[in-house]
């Protein structure tokens, strides 16, 4: 009779044991798994710009992501330039001659990547305010058709980051 006893006070104890490790197990996984939950909205990786003078127009590069509806980026704005304008550089046609257009909007389909880079889009910051150096940031804010505007936190660089960095 006593070691039916002791013998169902271990199984109990090894019961509560189990129960635990299966609650510790399920509150990890629980944690791990909200930390992967796929990202909405705009999101804006890779921003800089190159070193520009006082008085200069200075191009910004980053890639958009679009984790949400179809929208479109409709416009900048910084403190540190006079106006801001979406352009897009191309070669111009039957010449070796690029050119650079001002572009009123740029369609960001759902899933979408849109890079902003050099020889391509870029967010033109026009007559700079101040001297942009190496290693600071400055402040530009992307304005969209339906998401909310984003502020981009830009780095100045000599040349565009390695990696993924997350701007805003």
């Amino acid at each position: 009779m006593e070691s039916d006893f002791r013998e169902r006070c271990y199984l109990e104890r090894q019961s509560v044991f189990t129960v635990k490790r299966m609650l510790v197990v399920i509150s990890v996984a629980t944690i791990f798994l909200s930390a992967c939950t796929a990202e909405e909205g705009v999101t804006v990786n890779n921003a800089w710009v190159r070193p520009t003078a006082q008085g200069d127009n200075g191009a910004v590069y980053f890639v958009l992501h679009n984790h949400s509806a179809a929208d479109e980026l409709v416009g900048a704005s910084s403190n540190v330039a006079e106006s801001v304008e979406i352009h897009e550089s191309s070669m111009a046609e039957g010449t070796d001659v690029m050119q650079m257009n001002q572009v009123f909007s740029v369609a960001l389909d759902r899933g979408s990547e849109v890079a902003f880079e050099p020889g391509g889009l870029h967010v033109m910051l026009v007559n700079v305010s101040r001297e942009l150096s190496v290693g600071e940031n400055v402040d530009v804010t992307l304005h969209f058709k339906n998401h909310a505007d984003i502020p981009v936190n830009v780095s100045v660089a000599e040349f565009e980051p390695t990696g993924e960095e997350h701007s805003h």
